[in-house]
């Protein structure tokens, strides 16, 4: 077989296209600097060309469209606004005549530079983090954090960034602390008949640990990840500006969809997208796994992943990817999600729910294209 597929996912269809095997044969080894080589540049070249003329949508190249992929790209970065700054933002604003005609050429050098900037800053993120959570945290001053800030202002200053990393951490020690105490006293209630084993996590960590090898985690994903991975989540900012249905897929990604559709799919039949770090339930589907238990519900979001006989490993700031590589498993066996209910809003408390993992109807999953259905 002398070629591979490259793809693209458009709306109510996968269009697999081919091209030369050089593309996708194999992964290379990359150095840490994380550089695009020439077949990424290829791949860039024509998924960008077909995007343009193939897509029903019609895009005209100006400078709105390179305003949008854009703004998309950082928001897929960096969808909180805590880690790139307002000047960082005017450079890469300063790209957008020439970022069309760039990907047009293969070019991908802006990509790597984003990533390695949003790299530099999580670096930063980690060792602030670990000198406040070290330290006695105050709250005996009125403070406020919106944790919503999807169309904040990003910050302008050092300072201002800093200012912002410390009242997110607070807020998450005092969300863990709170939630394990609230769990803790419903384990003591007479008439609970719940193991407080059941009720929290598994790991027996103090808040500003738990929090402390979250940010560790999600620093160590994105040092890891491969050059192909760093175009992908660029393609796909791209791609969706065309459209919220089409995306990208890297060779690793399309056989992880291979596997979404195939006949013998099987999950918890739930739609599941990334949001604000929390992998949030977007559509539970109908006579489903998940759908025939009856407690997951759309925009609860799920924190935890146990397996049986495993602990509960932590999955806020997780790639979804990787989140959805724990909920799959084989039909039969089950699965434990702690998740936060949407209809709770901030009061939630965790809660676990036990999910067994069987057959997810086809014509619902499918309904759904490159989102899927676990």
């Amino acid at each position: 077989d002398l070629m591979k597929r490259l793809r693209l996912v458009l709306p109510s269809a996968v269009l697999l296209l081919l091209v030369p095997v050089l593309l996708l044969s194999a992964v290379p080894v990359f150095s840490a600097e994380k550089k695009p080589d020439q077949k990424l540049s290829l791949i860039a070249r024509l998924t960008t060309e077909l995007l343009l003329r193939q897509h029903f949508s019609e895009k005209k190249i100006d400078a709105a469209l390179a305003d949008d992929v854009l703004k998309e790209y950082l928001r897929m970065m960096d969808p909180s606004r805590i880690f790139f700054l307002s000047e960082d933002v005017e450079s890469f604003r300063k790209r957008e005549p020439v970022l069309l005609a760039s990907l047009r050429s293969g070019d991908l050098s802006f990509a790597f530079e984003v990533h390695s900037l949003f790299l530099r800053r999580l670096t930063e993120y980690r060792d602030f983090s670990k000198e406040f959570l070290a330290a006695p945290i105050r709250y005996d001053r009125a403070e406020t954090f919106d944790f919503d800030r999807a169309e904040a202002e990003w910050p302008k200053t050092e300072a201002e960034q800093r200012v912002l990393w410390a009242k997110r951490l607070k807020n998450e020690v005092i969300v863990s602390t709170l939630s394990d105490r609230v769990l803790r006293d419903e384990a003591k209630k007479d008439d609970s008949s719940v193991d407080p084993g059941e009720l929290y996590f598994a790991d027996h960590l103090k808040p500003a640990e738990r929090i402390l090898r979250r940010v560790e985690r999600s620093l160590k994903t994105y040092q890891e990840m491969e050059p192909i991975e760093v175009t992908e989540i660029y393609l796909v900012a791209v791609s969706s500006v065309f459209d919220p249905h089409s995306g990208y897929m890297s060779p690793s990604t399309g056989e992880d969809y291979d596997v979404h559709l195939s006949l013998s799919l099987t999950g918890i039949g739930a739609v599941l997208t990334s949001k604000e770090g929390y992998t949030t339930v977007v559509e539970v589907v109908a006579n489903g796994p998940a759908d025939k238990e009856g407690t997951l519900k759309a925009n609860d979001r799920i924190i935890a992943v146990r397996q049986e006989g495993g602990e509960d490993v932590d999955i806020i700031d997780m790639p979804l990817a990787k989140v959805v590589s724990q909920i799959r498993g084989k039909e039969g066996t089950r699965v434990t999600l702690t998740i936060l209910s949407a209809d709770k809003g901030g009061l939630a408390v965790p809660k676990k729910v036990v999910l067994p993992r069987g057959q997810v109807p086809m014509k619902a999953a499918e309904s759904h294209g490159a989102a899927g259905s676990y």
